[in-house]
């Protein structure tokens, strides 16, 4: 305490000797008891107290205090957007589409784009649904009221890759990845809605592909969820399989749990084929329509931030008009998702300042016409969960929120311009936005809360308000505590390994991920969901494994990446290689192999190469096989050596019996050696032996091998 006092005396000033030796920091019974402290025992006893608890955010919070566009600039969007659907209208609609719009009024221009007269627009407002609720299928969860000011967050962004933590590097997503994710979202309490964050690269065929998204999110939470659509016809198929979870046929229709995205708009001004397939065929199901409109400023959409506005609104009333034509009143998040560029390099910059602007603003365009909103928001254009991350996410998840944005998608995970998906990264989003919403809830103004009688009481009397009954009753009701960022004294922090925000979430993500298999449906329904449909996410999957067992080595990997040209000195200094020239030794520079996957090495550089030898002739199968490093864990774990001297084991037992089955002749004993040099070795010895005890020990001369 005394080598902090300038750091704590600021905080403690006016406390008594005594008083002070009851909060001063006891490092080694901080760390036995854990990071997060509840307030010691009065508090706890004050909370078992509270029958009912307040929570200090929750899904809904009213938000829309934040408003960047006046209100004359409300209306001038507003009539520009309509100008535009009027004049200009949205080229390549379907047949179908065309038809049924012009059938509404609308007209088809000479140039072929379908125009929508201003009248016909202001109907479609008067009629569109003003919101809608997607269910949980536990009580646990919130149902999800969107419309008005309510705000929730949820995931989303369709990546295509994974950020693997340990060797900084990204990999294609699979269908394991998507269902981990969920998984892992099941127990992260800030995120209200599970939306689909990766997709499963491996799977070609689009109905497989529609079908196991549909599986891996319905048996992976019992959140509301949302995902998107590949083929139109697949709709009614995943929703037959939805009422099967539920177990009643028209159960999914009553109280829908998921939402149905897609992006119908091509921008500029252009209709998407298959997702205005999709957007039709769901309108006419009277599912719920939760599209996304994405021009790019200054690519797909003009420069100006207000031209990008005018822009993308008039392509959300264009879809809002043709869900209405075909199911007035129907549910359809109005979406409006403006994207920024870079134009110094015309790529998107989600994490930009200016990004979490014009989202604020899309989100105060759909309050204006009173209609429930999805938007984007906690992006990021970092490559890990970094500092740039965390104020790129930060300022556009605070702005969205109190614009009242009512479903705030990409809020967690997400990496790299949206292109990949960080496990580590949804834990560390998750608690931020804990903090985010806690920022959307506001400050309680009442006559208790102004507190004058307990100023008075206290500055009369003790002269710190530590003890006070009030602040006893407020710690758990006023104040939100992370579960991950780091608030403990410095000492505590070294003495627990000095670890990073990264690192802890890393842990985190694992502890969830090793333990929560959920079984979110029963087997008898799960083995007729799999009797129906081509699902490819197997049971075994599906249970517990050391697939997620914390590593042991992510401090040695962290070590070797960061001191890679001290871990080269050791190797030259240290490490003598085989078949390695004597005058050489501790004079070469190597490439170091950092990471292996399928037939490639990635050396420290990050560079890919692929392994022609196969680890010299050792690695046949290819690396990064999750099968035998999950058989290898296990047996690890079981038995990891013994000693064939007196004793045997059973892997070794049934190899040998493999192996004499697959050899020709009477070849059936085996022994086991540890590589081709000591095998070699050994079938010497075993020829020598076996002459000598036939009476020939000088017969000892070998040919070849």
């Amino acid at each position: 305490f005394q080598a902090n006092c300038r750091t704590y005396r600021t905080v403690w000033w006016g406390l008594s000797p005594s008083e002070l030796r009851n909060f001063m920091v006891d490092v080694e019974r901080v760390r036995r008891l854990g990071r997060v402290r509840s307030g010691g025992r009065l508090a706890r006893k004050a909370q078992r107290s509270s029958e009912t608890p307040m929570q200090v955010v929750h899904a809904g919070m009213p938000g829309g205090v934040y408003k960047p566009l006046r209100e004359e600039n409300l209306e001038g969007i507003h009539h520009a957007a309509l100008e535009i659907l009027e004049t200009v209208g949205i080229a390549e609609a379907t047949p179908e589409v065309i038809e049924l719009a012009t059938e509404c009024g609308c007209i088809i221009s000479d140039n072929g784009r379908l125009c929508f007269p201003n009248g016909l627009i202001e109907d479609v407002l008067a009629k569109a649904a003003n919101e809608y609720v997607i269910y949980s299928r536990n009580p646990t969860h919130a149902d999800l009221q969107v419309g008005g000011n309510r705000v929730h967050y949820a995931t989303s962004g369709e990546a295509v890759t994974i950020f693997e933590l340990g060797s900084k590097t990204y990999r294609p997503s699979t269908l394991l990845d998507l269902y981990d994710a969920c998984r892992l979202v099941d127990k992260l309490e800030y995120i209200h809605q599970f939306g689909q964050t990766v997709i499963p690269t491996e799977i070609s065929n689009l109905d497989e592909h529609d079908f196991n998204v549909a599986y891996a999110l319905v048996s992976g939470t019992e959140k509301p969820f949302e995902m998107t659509f590949n083929r139109a016809q697949n709709i009614k198929s995943a929703v037959e399989m939805f009422d099967m979870v539920l177990g009643r046929e028209g159960s999914f229709a009553e109280k829908p749990f998921c939402s149905f995205g897609g992006c119908p708009i091509v921008s500029p001004l252009r209709f998407a084929k298959e997702n205005l397939d999709v957007l039709v065929e769901s309108s006419r199901l009277g599912l719920i329509n939760d599209i996304a409109i994405a021009p790019q400023a200054g690519a797909t959409s003009p420069a100006t931030l207000a031209g990008t506005l005018v822009q993308v609104t008039a392509e959300g009333l264009a879809c809002l008009a043709i869900v209405n034509f075909i199911n007035p009143g129907c549910p359809m998040s109005f979406a409006l998702w403006p994207f920024i560029s870079d134009l110094r390099t015309g790529s998107f910059s989600g994490g930009s300042g200016e990004e979490a602007l014009i989202i604020a603003a899309a989100a105060q365009i759909g309050k204006f016409y009173n209609l429930p909103t999805t938007v984007p928001s906690c992006m990021t254009d970092s490559k890990i969960p970094d500092a740039q991350a965390g104020y790129e996410k930060g300022i556009s998840a605070v702005l969205a929120g109190l614009a009242g944005g009512n479903r705030i998608l990409e809020s967690a995970g997400m990496l790299g311009s949206l292109m990949g998906c960080s496990f580590e990264a949804l834990v560390i989003d998750n608690d931020m936005l804990g903090m985010v919403q806690r920022v959307i809830r506001g400050i309680e103004f009442t006559e208790e809360t102004l507190s004058v009688e307990v100023i008075k009481e206290v500055a009369l009397g003790a002269g710190h308000y530590l003890g006070h009954p009030q602040t006893l009753d407020r710690m758990q009701s006023e104040f939100l505590y992370p579960k991950i960022a780091d608030r403990a004294a410095p000492g505590v922090w070294e003495q627990e390994g000095s670890k990073d925000v990264l690192e802890r979430a890393h842990e985190i993500a694992c502890d969830i991920l090793s333990t929560h298999y959920p079984d979110h449906i029963n087997p008898k329904t799960d083995a007729a969901i799999r009797n129906r449909f081509h699902i490819l996410l197997s049971i075994d999957a599906m249970n517990p494994s050391t697939r997620w067992r914390k590593s042991k080595s992510w401090r040695y990997k962290k070590m070797i990446l960061e001191n890679i040209e001290e871990i080269q000195s050791f190797d030259n200094k240290n490490f003598v290689h085989p078949w390695e020239y004597m005058k050489d030794v501790g004079q070469n520079k190597r490439m170091f192999a950092e990471k292996a996957d399928g037939v490639y090495l990635y050396n420290e550089n990050g560079e890919k190469l692929i392994d022609g030898p196969g680890g010299m002739w050792c690695v046949q199968i290819g690396y990064g096989r999750r099968e035998m490093a999950e058989a290898i864990s296990e047996q690890i774990l079981k038995v990891p050596y013994y000693s064939p001297f007196n004793m045997s084991s059973s892997p070794s037992a049934m190899l040998a019996n493999k192996i004499a089955k697959l050899t020709p002749g009477e070849l059936n004993h085996v022994f086991f050696t540890t590589c081709g040099s000591t095998a070699v070795d050994s079938a010497i010895r075993f020829v020598h032996f076996y002459n000598n005890v036939l009476g020939r020990p000088k017969k000892k001369k070998i040919i070849s091998r």
